[in-house]
């Protein structure tokens, strides 16, 4: 018997070949001498041809071996000496004692690396974990100390520099090639072609330029270069990748404050964010959170995003939540569409439609009707013509009607022609349509705001407009040649400024033209939205 008042430690008294000190049988499947080890797991085995893949197959020297047979219990990870049939079990992960389960504590469900056990508070959203930095202003306790924003000594201000965290590959594969075998102009590394190859979280558009910009655009020296070189679609080429501009104040003409978005605020371009989110296909490489530093302003913008279609639901701006579509998450001052659901000219301004139809992304975002470069004719509104022209019985658009004023005012919101009917003097009787003086399909000459060179409703036929600048030389009423005036072309009878040059208000009793705010901006005083109505 094994009672240890007689001294006995047989750990089999049913076999009489099994007891401390007898010979280990390397192949029976027994632990013959009691020390706990089968087989070729005894260390008295070693020697023994059978055991010699057992030790092969221990990569990781726990004494577990994945070789099978004889080998005893197969170790289900040869790579950690942690992890074994029998192991206690620790944070790390992993099945450490390879039973086949894994303790519900080490789920890592937003794979951050950090399982719930090793203190990961919130477990569905990757950016929270204790090996973060507190967010000072997000109201979220980011690293799972139980402390929040600057209640935690630890915080730091958001900066979107940091926030782009590569996880697949770059959305050309050609850029993973080795140097020469794609592009052999390059010399750089393979990260370099698109990174700042000083500053790896210069949060701009650096290199993106070189493909997704005109060639013939000289206002960067990084526009088209790559694409040039190689005009052919891709994957033969990079000719196919569309033209874009950034999105900033300069382009939109400065309305509303001071920004300038580079690429990578609203793309990652090593993953299809929305996409793996969301399980669609049309995610535009689009950021999961849109995070932007206006260093302008100091304001601070984050926003997670929804943007999974061209239209509709989970399109650029579909209605709220606001602050969740692409185009409102950052809009703080619009007339239209703002990441609070308010704006002065209504919120609810083409809802769910496809804005880069009239806010082209290759002009920055800036409303084709709002700027002369281009105007109207963009290959949206030349497949739409009923947009703007009146249809007969059978939906064909009337080509010889003009476009009446109303049809205008659809997107132009307030802007209204020049009638007499609105005027507070009531004396003169004209009535100009938005087409009298603007061509919505091309640019006449050098003249802005898509202005006429010849208006219809000139007192003098076939006057030249010259309308190039708001104010000085070539703007609304600049003086002689007065026919050549925007404003004067027209006027008669008025009090200040008419096409011949002569007006009762401009003598001085000598005969003596003296002007009216000659070259001034004639619309801070006469309102285009209320029919220049003077004030």
């Amino acid at each position: 018997f094994n009672l240890s008042s007689c001294g006995g430690t047989d750990c089999n008294d049913n076999n009489p070949n099994v007891y401390p000190g007898a010979p280990e049988n390397c192949s029976d499947g027994i632990d013959n001498n009691c020390d706990g080890l089968t087989d070729c797991m005894d260390g008295s085995c070693s020697a023994d041809p059978a055991c010699a893949a057992c030790a092969a197959g221990d990569l990781d020297g726990d004494g577990y071996s994945t070789a099978g047979g004889n080998c005893g219990l197969l170790d289900c990870d040869d790579t950690d000496a942690n992890v074994f049939p029998g192991a206690s079990e620790i944070c790390d992960g992993k099945d450490s004692n390879c039973d086949g389960f894994k303790p519900a504590s080490e789920a890592d469900a937003d794979h951050d690396g950090v399982p719930l056990c090793a203190g990961d508070c919130n477990d569905n959203d990757p950016t929270i974990n204790p090996n973060v930095v507190e967010n000072c202003s997000d109201g979220i306790d980011n690293d799972c100390d139980s402390r929040v924003d600057a209640a935690d000594s630890d915080c730091l201000v958001p900066q979107c520099g940091t926030r782009t965290t590569p996880r697949d590959a770059p959305h050309l594969a050609p850029l993973l090639n080795p140097d020469g075998t794609i592009h052999p102009d390059e010399t750089s590394l393979r990260c370099g072609k698109c990174h700042n190859p000083n500053d790896f979280l210069d949060n701009t558009r650096y290199q993106c330029q070189r493909c997704h910009a005109d060639p013939n655009d000289p206002s960067d020296p990084l526009n088209g270069v790559t694409k040039a070189l190689y005009p052919d679609p891709f994957p033969y080429g990079f000719g196919s990748a569309p033209n874009v501009v950034t999105h900033s104040a300069a382009t939109v003409g400065n309305k509303y404050g001071n920004w300038g978005v580079g690429c990578v605020n609203c793309h990652n371009p090593h993953s299809q964010e929305q996409n793996n989110k969301f399980g669609t296909s049309y995610g535009k490489l689009v950021k999961e959170l849109l995070c932007y530093d206006n260093q302008v302003t100091g304001e601070h913008v984050e926003s997670l995003i929804e943007f999974t279609a061209g239209t509709g639901a989970g399109s650029f701006a579909d209605g709220p939540p606001h602050d969740a579509n692409i185009c409102e998450a950052c809009h703080t001052r619009t007339n239209h569409h703002q990441n609070d659901g308010t704006a002065p000219k209504g919120q609810s301004h083409h809802d769910g439609e496809k804005c880069t139809d009239c806010h082209l992304h290759s002009g920055g975002f800036a409303p084709i009707g709002g700027s002369p470069e281009p105007p109207h004719n963009t290959d949206f509104y030349t497949a739409n013509c009923d947009l703007c022209h009146q249809t007969d019985a059978n939906g064909k658009p009337i080509f010889a009607t003009p476009i009446p004023s109303t049809e205008c005012i659809k997107c132009h919101g307030t802007r209204r022609p020049h009638a007499s009917s609105v005027s507070t003097t009531g004396k003169y009787t004209y009535s100009t349509e938005c087409v009298d003086c603007h061509n919505p399909m091309f640019k006449e000459g050098s003249n802005i705001k898509a202005v006429r060179q010849t208006v219809a409703q000139s007192a003098v036929p076939g006057s030249v407009v010259t309308f190039t600048v708001e104010t000085g030389a070539g703007s609304f009423a600049d003086g002689s040649p007065f026919n050549e005036n925007i404003c004067d072309t027209c006027h008669t009878q008025t009090n200040h400024h008419r096409a011949d040059g002569m007006a009762p208000g401009d003598l001085d009793g000598t005969g003596t033209y003296i002007g009216h705010y000659d070259g001034s901006d004639c619309t801070l005083c006469h309102d285009h939205n209320n029919s220049w109505v003077a004030p």
